[in-house]
C-alpha cells in the first residue's frame, strides 16, 4: 500500500504503532519487525494486582476481629460489602475453556492467596507473554468472555444506582442523611 506522510513519524498504518522512518543506504533492503509489548502488558497487570490487593485489604480490615470477638470494622455487619468481596473473589477466580492453556489468572502466574489478595510469579507471567501473548490477550481481553469484561460486568453489576448493592446502599444511605437533618430541622423548631 502506498502510503504519504509530511514527516518520518508515521502513524496510522498498523495500529498502535508508530514508525519513525529513516533513508536506508541506496540498495539495502529495509526489514521491518513488529512485536508485543510484553513490558507495558506486565506492568499493567501488576498495577491491576496492586489496585485489586488494596481494595480486597480495606474490605478485609472491615471484618477483622480480634480472638476476644473485638475489633471489626464500621462496616463489618453490613451485608453488601460482603456481597462485594464474594462478587470480587469470584470474578477474579473466572475461567474461559481451551485458548491454548491460558484459561485464568493462575495461568498468568497470579495466584489467589487465602486471604483473597493476589500475588504475581514475575516468571511465569513473562513466560505466558513471550510464548503465549495472542492467548493471553484473548483472555484479558476477549470482548464477550474476557477477563475485563468480566470484571467490568461485575463492578458495573455492583454499582448500578437502581439495582446494585453499592447503588443501593448510596441511596439508603442518603435517604438516611435527609431523615436526621429532617429530625434535627424539627428538634430545633421546637
Amino acid at each position: 500500500l502506498p502510503i504519504t506522510s509530511t514527516s518520518n513519524s508515521v502513524s496510522g498504518v498498523i495500529a498502535g504503532v508508530t514508525l519513525s522512518l529513516t533513508s536506508p543506504s541506496a540498495g539495502t533492503p529495509v526489514t521491518l519487525s513488529v512485536g508485543a509489548d510484553t513490558s507495558k502488558a506486565t506492568d499493567a497487570i501488576n498495577q491491576f494486582v496492586s489496585a485489586y490487593n488494596t481494595a480486597i485489604k480495606d474490605i478485609n480490615t472491615q471484618f477483622a476481629v480480634l480472638p476476644d470477638g473485638s475489633g471489626g470494622g464500621p462496616l463489618e455487619s453490613d451485608g453488601s460489602l460482603r456481597e462485594v468481596q464474594a462478587s470480587l473473589l469470584s470474578a477474579i477466580s473466572s475461567s474461559v475453556t481451551g485458548n491454548n492453556g491460558i484459561v485464568n489468572l493462575e495461568s498468568l502466574g497470579v495466584s489467589l492467596s487465602d486471604d483473597g489478595t493476589l500475588t504475581v510469579d514475575q516468571s511465569t507471567l513473562s513466560s505466558a507473554l513471550q510464548s503465549n501473548f495472542s492467548s493471553v490477550q484473548s483472555f484479558l481481553q476477549n470482548p464477550s468472555t474476557g477477563f475485563a469484561s468480566n470484571l467490568d460486568n461485575v463492578l458495573t453489576n455492583l454499582t448500578d444506582p437502581t439495582a446494585g448493592a453499592l447503588g443501593l446502599d448510596q441511596v439508603g444511605v442518603e435517604q438516611n442523611q435527609r431523615d436526621i437533618a429532617s429530625q434535627i430541622s424539627d428538634l430545633q423548631d421546637a
